[in-house]
Parts: structure tokens; C-alpha cells; sequence
């Protein structure tokens, strides 16, 4: 990748995989892939840019030593309703483990629960979502993102010249 000041909205995203986190997660890992960026935009879609290290992948796609030629991974969350980061320090840009799930409506109702009347409804309004789905990365030394999201997701992932590399599918799970 030339220069990750990338212009997303000039990104192949017609090769992207539409699918969902907890989807692509069953087939694919994280693991050892370097954070890029994290970006939010006020319409609610965000991106999170990853150098994914495909060594995980058993041959499914392209592979090198070095961090630098890894593909880009962009993860496009067409409704970001909110992004928690802990930890002390993030200077671990290392993925440990990722994984999602769908917040079930048991979960909605012990949340909603805790609040002590409606004033505090607008900023959690996102948990009368239908489809809220919950996204979490964690570094290998200890901080962690968790991502409350819509069900949908773009995954594009790119070469170092940007163009797309296809993401195989079928057949394909995790180890």
C-alpha cells in the first residue's frame, strides 16, 4: 500500500463481501493482524483497517513474511451505534482474538432495566435495534474495542496497489 490516506469512497467496493461479522469470523481470524485505523463518520458508518496476516488462512489467500506486503483488510459497518475502547495503553497494535455475536432480546431487556426512567433512552436507543450485533478485537496486550453494529458489513480486502483481492467463500472455515 503506497499511502494508507486512502479515499474510501474511491475503493473497488463493488468486490467488497457483504456479509456479517459473526459470518466472516466463523471462517476467517484476526489473529496476528496490525490495527491501521479506525475511522467513524456522523452518519454512522465506520471503517476499521486492518493488515490482515493471511498466514491463518491455509493457502486461501496470498501470504508474506513481512507485515508491509500484507493485503489491507477494510471492514465497512454500515451502522456503527457505538465504539468502546479500553485499555491502559493502546500501543499494542496486534490482534489477539476477534469475535461477534448477535445481542439476543433477553440482553436488550436487562440493559433497558437498568435505567431508572427514559431519560437516558436517547443515547441507548440503538439497543431497540432489531438486528444489533456485537464486535469485539482485542490486542495481545489486553486493550479491546467492542462494537455495537447493524448486522451488515462490507469487507474489502486489497493489495499493496490497492486493487481487490477476492475473498474465497464457499468451503472456507476456520481452523
Amino acid at each position: 500500500m503506497k499511502d494508507l490516506s486512502l479515499k474510501l469512497d474511491s475503493l473497488p467496493w463493488d468486490n467488497a463481501r457483504i456479509t456479517t461479522m459473526a459470518e466472516f469470523l466463523e471462517r476467517y481470524t484476526l489473529h496476528d493482524s496490525c490495527w491501521v485505523r479506525f475511522l467513524a463518520d456522523p452518519d454512522g458508518t465506520a471503517e476499521v483497517l486492518l493488515k490482515w496476516d493471511t498466514h491463518w488462512t491455509d493457502g486461501q489467500l496470498p501470504y508474506s513474511t513481512e507485515t508491509k506486503n500484507w493485503p489491507l483488510l477494510i471492514i465497512m459497518f454500515e451502522k456503527l451505534y457505538q465504539a468502546c475502547f479500553n485499555g491502559e495503553d493502546m500501543v499494542w497494535n496486534t490482534v489477539g482474538t476477534a469475535f461477534s455475536n448477535v445481542i439476543t432480546d433477553q440482553q436488550k431487556e436487562s440493559w433497558l432495566a437498568l435505567l431508572p426512567d427514559e431519560t437516558g433512552l436517547p443515547h441507548l436507543r440503538f439497543v431497540l435495534e432489531d438486528s444489533l450485533h456485537h464486535t469485539v478485537i482485542e490486542d495481545v496486550g489486553g486493550g479491546r474495542v467492542d462494537l455495537f453494529h447493524s448486522a451488515q458489513v462490507r469487507i474489502l480486502c486489497l493489495d499493496e496497489v490497492e486493487n481487490a483481492i477476492d475473498i474465497p467463500w464457499e468451503g472456507v472455515a476456520k481452523n
